[in-house]
């Protein structure tokens, strides 16, 4: 009577002792070509899975450790960040902090803000060089983004980087596009980075997440009635 191999597998799946009872029969299993073409016994192959297996878990925890370092030095920015948009006198330091924040930490090649006020009545330099109008085709092609303020990774088609960076799409090869509020109007601040998959759901995004709420407090119609931040009264007149 036959037997198929997926018995033999199920079988020896349920009883993982089996080998144990029966010495004798591993000393005669062989896995050919398992290793440079040789044929070795079980339990070389067995040894040499676990050493493989053991590299890559210590691999994994220096990976892990590295990133934990990166996420570390990433709060301690976000954090004077914060501490530094809270303390300005100046009606465009949120912005310019926001900028600098973004090229520091996260790659940021090109940075445009499209907003949905009125730019004209900007008067900072520092403003206007980031602020791009929320137009009525812009916000058609982002209209799901906008309403459903999820922020947008790595996944844009290029007649939307277009859109977004005009010539200098052509070098940008990860993309990140947040929705937020900037002086109490609809806002989207589009990332474009030069490295490959640069941007992904995560502490990273969370943070700059985080910033951009900080932004919105800065500069929202509250910040005025506070008398925290002078630029909404003279952006929005």
């Amino acid at each position: 009577m036959s037997i198929c191999e997926d018995t033999i597998v199920e079988f020896l799946t349920r009883n993982p002792d089996f080998l144990l009872r029966h010495p004798d029969l591993v000393r005669h299993i062989e896995v050919p070509h398992g290793f440079n073409g040789k044929t070795v016994s079980l339990i070389e192959h067995q040894a040499q899975l676990m050493r493989d297996r053991l590299q890559e878990i210590e691999q994994q925890y220096e990976s892990e450790t590295l990133r934990s370092q990166v996420h570390r030095s990433l709060g301690r920015a976000m954090y004077a960040a914060v501490r530094a948009m809270y303390q300005a006198r100046k009606d465009d330091e949120p912005l310019r902090i926001l900028e600098h924040f973004l090229k520091d930490h996260y790659a940021a090649q090109n940075i445009r803000i499209f907003w949905a006020g009125d730019i004209a009545s900007v008067s900072s330099k520092e403003q206007r060089h980031l602020l791009r109008a929320l137009d009525p085709w812009r916000r058609s092609l982002f209209t799901e983004l906008l309403n459903n303020p999820k922020p947008l990774c790595d996944s844009l088609q290029y007649e939307h980087q277009v859109a977004l960076f005009a010539k200098a799409a052509e070098q940008i090869h990860s993309s990140l596009l947040v929705p937020f509020r900037l002086y109490g109007d609809e806002a989207l601040l589009a990332v474009g980075s030069d490295f490959w998959h640069r941007y992904q759901q995560g502490i990273e995004l969370d943070m700059l997440r985080t910033i951009l709420e900080v932004v919105s407090s800065l500069t929202g119609p509250s910040a005025t009635e506070t008398g925290k931040n002078p630029a909404s009264s003279t952006i929005r007149g």
